[in-house]
């Protein structure tokens, strides 16, 4: 799973003694987008418009639950189901699915970390994105720029 140059710069400052740029976040949120997160800032592009779409939270120190276990083996995993809001109307189609998943620590803000869905998925009204447990895993990968 590829991470934002700008969080593996704060990972490595931090665990570096640099700076200690990486703390807890109060919450993590997952959500859904057509085009991966730019490698060097997280940003997102593709995430749904719709009125009804809204990235659900899935962690952090403030969160009520917890959606993924303790890492092992350098894996993070989701231990529990994560059912997003119910789209009221569309909020995506066949020809522009959703293509990806990502985290963020904002319910507007960059990715952290992404991955690209096994099967894209459309997004009709009346029906709620699920991941299962074990859908997601995640590990870290840095995606490299020359």
């Amino acid at each position: 799973m590829p991470i934002s140059h700008t969080e593996a710069n704060a990972y490595l400052n931090t665990r570096f003694g640099l700076s200690n740029a990486v703390s807890r976040p109060n919450f993590v949120y997952i959500g859904l987008c057509q085009n991966a997160p730019d490698a060097s800032t997280g940003a997102v592009t593709g995430e749904p418009t719709a009125e009804s779409y809204q990235r659900e939270i899935v962690g952090g120190a403030n969160a009520d639950t917890q959606s993924f276990s303790t890492a092992t083996g350098g894996v993070i995993t989701n231990n529990a189901e994560i059912r997003m809001h119910s789209a009221r109307e569309a909020w995506s189609t066949e020809s522009a699915p959703m293509n990806y998943w990502f985290l963020s620590t904002s319910a507007t803000g960059a990715a952290f970390l992404w991955g690209e869905l096994t099967t894209p998925m459309v997004i009709a009204a009346n029906t709620a994105p699920t991941f299962y447990e074990g859908d997601l895993q995640a590990s870290v990968d840095v995606p490299l720029t020359t």
